[in-house]
């Protein structure tokens, strides 16, 4: 899986990339699961495919879940971190009108955070 990036490595040779990964916590089999989204400095993007794969595993063991060998990699533009930065995009193709498209595939209702009584949205 690939995305974005302008191919323009900094000093040292190595690109920034993104690695969103997903977990399944509590027993296989009872839903819960997590998306994650890392920060990553590779030479290229089967380096960072790789990095991210054993970034995921040792995040799993650390935490007691169920690595699920899902990977998502994203080439950064950015030679900076900061302010703004975009750190993941994902463009996906839909016949849905947007609220439908948001609460078919963010707003399901079964997400999990740290303030459950919170909606955010662009308006908040």
């Amino acid at each position: 899986m690939s995305g974005g990036g302008n191919g323009h490595a900094s000093d040292d040779g190595k690109l920034w990339f993104s690695a969103r990964t997903v977990y399944e916590h509590d027993r296989p089999g009872d839903g819960l699961f997590e998306e994650r989204i890392v920060v990553l400095r590779a030479g290229s993007f089967d380096e960072a495919l790789e990095r991210a794969a054993v970034e995921g595993a040792a995040y799993a063991t650390a935490v007691g879940c169920v690595y699920t060998g899902y990977v998502s990699v994203f080439e950064m533009v950015e030679e900076t971190l900061g302010d703004g930065a975009e750190v993941f995009s994902l463009m996906r193709d839909s016949d849905l009108a947007a609220e439908d498209y948001i609460d078919r595939f963010y707003t399901t209702g079964d997400e999990r955070s740290d303030d459950e009584d919170e909606e955010v949205t662009s308006d908040s």
